[in-house]
């Protein structure tokens, strides 16, 4: 087929509809969601469209050499520590993919090279633990389309490998017994040993036993085992698909592992709880069970009703709990107040707290605690401004830290951080982070609004390298903390889910206009930016309001919410968004599902969808119907408002090859800066010509 709409390659609108609840819902495009030459030939065109459209475009120079610089800058990972040294994975400048590396007397070493290892530039490690005594390596690898092969075992101290007889797994949670490994299967095969649930590998016998299945069918399982340091207990925490709210069991070993004894601490679907063991048999929960942003109880594992839990910290202010982790002698609890991390120390016997020095307002990305004498904690830390450092930290100095690693960034870029709040449609408060080059006093920048709002996960003040680089072209970025993230705690979370859902795209729409208004930015000057979830709500809005901002990015976002459950992992996220089954669910998704707003003659804002052919979590098929409805539907010029669509065969969810990781980053930033005008000024011609009306 060789139709066009408006310049765009066409596909032909179908007569398909679904009759729900005795509502008729028109799904035009539903031959997208198939495979067959004539959509492949669709892909292949749009592809093609978007590629001239961003070849034909010319960034800034030193803006895209800055921005290529700071995407291959080198990271490593706060080190698991171990008898036999430090044990983390470092990507090394430009590198394609990190290595899995050991420190100890001697230097440093490499243990694994993806890349090497299976022979591909796209090939990377999925999992990977060391034994308490550090003799032992389990790790996976991944290759190109994400594949995911064989769990390997290494022996340290000669370096003899095997593979290990499970097979299929998807990245496990791993954890080390006496005789051998748990592990935990997400999925189920074809039964039999495949069937999903919590197993132990003997590693003398290569034996696998069962330990623990869930009870009903419900797909995928996630499930994470630790085992206390006396081998007397078994902490699982398990959770069913998209449902943060998780289970907490408590297994008692005195029979064996074929023979577990579980006792449900927390059942599934109540509340969101995670659980460790500390050095000394203690069992400490942190839980938002009684306390919306969290807080840090002690556990006595012979008497677990939470009526007689002991609290030992709850967070000042509005800041929520991320993290808790047992080190000798204390428990570091991380909080995040707005994107802004706290850590803080507390002793179990007392509950008396210290806080410890970071530096500057930045977010903890991960912590780890020491495995020697001495009361160590490991911090990766990172700014707006500054790439992530892992920092090395004594508990009994908390006020001093050690930089254990730090990238190198010699171009670095003055930024000024505000946190404000509007007013979204109900009137309730919308937190918004606005982060400005220098002063921040200029008005009218072309600005990005980056938005999640969903599975209580939140947006942090953390090292992003298209923040940086978009703000030394003079241009502006912004958070918005919608309701539906996590960012106020489990009561906004559940504020913006299920039926609420719509509320997230209200307050998405609320900081759009509050930026505008405020002079921040303009109308003509505003884009959304969203993956996954945000993808969803960027879309929504941009489709709701085409008179509101200038452009829309969408990465694998969901589009269709009356077939979602149908389409990739989407039978798992009705706690998130609903049950389309349900009357009252249905109508509340169509209320703000984009797919199915789209209006035939809106001159609509400029759209860039971008998908992976390998998303089994959310399939392309979403940005493809979306795309064509738009492509189809709106009156904008297709050269100065285009809708494109960037699918890539070998991409999957938030995962993309090494070679394509910088292309995929330059084209939605030519897109953007392209669109809102960064780094040239504006014609003077009023803003109603940049902005649509329906």
């Amino acid at each position: 087929m060789n139709q066009t709409t408006a310049g765009y390659p066409a596909f032909p609108a179908g007569p398909h509809a679904d009759v729900l609840h005795g509502r008729t819902v028109p799904d035009p495009f539903r031959a997208l969601e198939s495979a067959g030459d004539e959509v492949d030939g669709w892909v292949a065109r749009q592809n093609g469209s978007a590629r001239n459209w961003l070849d034909s475009r010319e960034p800034d120079a030193d803006t895209v050499r800055l921005l290529t610089t700071l995407l291959e800058l080198p990271t490593r990972t706060v080190p698991a520590q171990r008898p036999t040294g430090l044990f983390f994975t470092e990507k090394r400048q430009g590198a394609d993919a990190p290595l899995l590396r050991r420190e100890h007397s001697d230097g440093i070493e490499d243990l694994v090279d993806p890349i090497r290892r299976v022979g591909s530039p796209t090939a990377r490690i999925a999992a990977w633990s060391v034994s308490p005594d550090g003799a032992l390596l389990a790790f996976q690898l991944s290759g190109r389309g994400q594949r995911l092969g064989p769990l390997i075992l290494r022996e340290l101290a000669t370096g003899a490998e095997s593979e290990l007889p499970p097979r299929g797994l998807e990245r496990p949670a791993l954890a080390w017994t006496a005789t051998g490994i748990l592990y935990a299967r997400s999925r189920s095969g074809d039964g039999g040993s495949d069937a999903c649930g919590l197993f132990h590998l003997d590693l003398a016998s290569g034996r696998s036993t069962s330990v623990w299945q869930p009870e009903s069918d419900i797909e995928p399982v996630f499930a994470v085992p630790a085992v206390s340091a006396d081998r007397r207990s078994l902490l699982l925490t398990v959770r069913y698909g998209g449902d943060r709210r998780n289970a907490l069991l408590l297994g008692d070993l005195a029979d064996g592992l074929e023979s577990v004894r579980w006792r449900t601490l927390l059942p599934a679907g109540r509340t969101v709880t995670h659980a460790r063991f500390d050095a000394a048999g203690r069992l400490l929960v942190h839980t938002d069970l009684g306390a919306a942003r969290g807080r840090v109880c002690s556990v006595d594992p012979d008497d677990t009703d939470p009526s007689r839990w002991r609290e030992l910290y709850v967070p000042r202010g509005e800041a929520v709990i991320r993290h808790v982790v047992p080190f000798r002698g204390g428990v570091a609890v991380h909080s995040v107040d707005r994107g802004v991390s706290r850590v803080e120390l507390v002793d179990p016997a007392t509950a008396d707290i210290r806080e410890l020095a970071l530096p500057g307002e930045g977010i903890v990305r991960s912590m780890t605690a020491g495995d020697g004498d001495e009361p160590v904690l490991w911090i990766s830390y990172e700014q707006p401004a500054v790439p992530p450092r892992v920092l090395r930290v004594c508990a009994d100095s908390p006020a001093d830290h050690a930089v254990w690693f730090a990238a190198p960034l010699e171009a670095a870029v003055d930024v000024t951080v505000t946190a404000e709040t509007c007013l979204s449609a109900d009137g309730t408060r919308i937190p918004v982070t606005v982060f400005e080059p220098g002063s921040g006093a200029s008005s009218q920048r072309p600005m990005i609004l980056s938005v999640y709002g969903g599975f209580g996960l939140t947006l942090n003040r953390e090292f992003n390298a298209q923040l940086l680089a978009w703000l030394s072209g003079g241009g502006a970025y912004a958070f918005a903390h919608v309701r539906g993230g996590g960012d106020l705690g489990a009561a906004w979370h559940d504020a913006g889910r299920g039926r609420g859902k719509s509320r997230s795209v209200d307050d998405l729409i609320a900081v759009a206009e509050h930026l505008s208004a405020t002079g921040r930015t303009s109308r003509d000057r505003l884009a959304l930016f969203g993956a996954s979830n945000g993808g969803l709500l960027a879309a929504a809005a941009g489709v709701r309001r085409p008179d509101l901002v200038r452009a829309c990015v969408a990465v694998h976002p969901v589009t269709d919410l009356a077939r979602y459950t149908r389409l990739g992992d989407g039978a798992a996220w009705k706690s998130e968004y609903g049950d389309p089954e349900d009357a009252g669910d249905l109508a509340a998704l169509l209320s703000y599902s984009p797919y199915h707003a789209v209006r035939d003659g809106v001159r609509y804002p400029a759209f860039l969808f971008m998908a992976g052919s390998s998303d089994r979590r959310v399939p392309s098929a979403h940005s493809r119907k979306l795309c064509a409805a738009l492509q189809a539907a709106t009156r904008a010029d297709p050269d100065t408002f285009p809708v494109l669509l960037r699918e890539e065969a070998e991409v999957g969810h938030g995962a993309v090859p090494a070679d394509l990781v910088n292309r995929w980053h330059l084209d939605r930033f030519t897109f953007l800066a392209d669109c809102l005008g960064l780094g040239r000024a504006r014609p003077g011609t009023p803003e109603r010509n940049g902005v649509f009306e329906p």
